[in-house]
């Protein structure tokens, strides 16, 4: 999810206020009242300034006490992930189905990887397509066959 994000930006906010908010640079940017801010998760969930190669699909950086998860840390400076990876949003308007849609897919991917086995196609294009606020491969066309089962079962 944080390298594929099916959401690449969250929901725009409006500020309220005459505002600023600061720059790495030291420096301040003016938010007028009424600007509109879009938050894209797709840029942080891949900023190099947060994330160890940050392109590559490496589960352990999220396993505390491994040395992705240190490198990430210290990327950081030793802050949680929790602002700069949000996959379901983040404080009171996150998504409310959340905490099942990560059980649900805990179970169906374990199900699916005992029992299968997948290969992409000579046709498949994993490359990005962006639909409006999704983000989708563009061909996805693999084979599917059912995993050779032991003696046991």
């Amino acid at each position: 999810m944080r390298l594929h994000s099916v959401f690449f930006q969250l929901m725009r906010r409006q500020t309220e206020q005459d505002d600023s908010v600061p720059l790495s640079d030291g420096s301040m940017l003016p938010l007028p009242k009424g600007t509109s801010i879009n938050v894209l998760t797709s840029a942080m969930h891949l900023n190099p300034k947060s994330w160890t190669n940050p392109t590559e699909f490496t589960p352990e950086r999220f396993m505390e006490d491994t040395p992705e998860w240190a490198a990430d840390a210290a990327l950081r400076q030793s802050k949680s992930h929790a602002f700069v990876y949000m996959p379901f949003s983040i404080g009171s308007k996150n998504c409310i189905g959340h905490r099942f849609a990560i059980a649900e897919l805990l179970v169906i991917v374990a199900t699916f990887v005992q029992n299968f086995d997948f290969a992409l196609t000579d046709k498949a294009n994993v490359r990005h397509l962006y639909n409006a606020m999704t983000v989708v491969p563009a061909n996805l066309e693999m084979t599917v066959s059912r995993a050779p089962q032991s003696v046991d079962e």
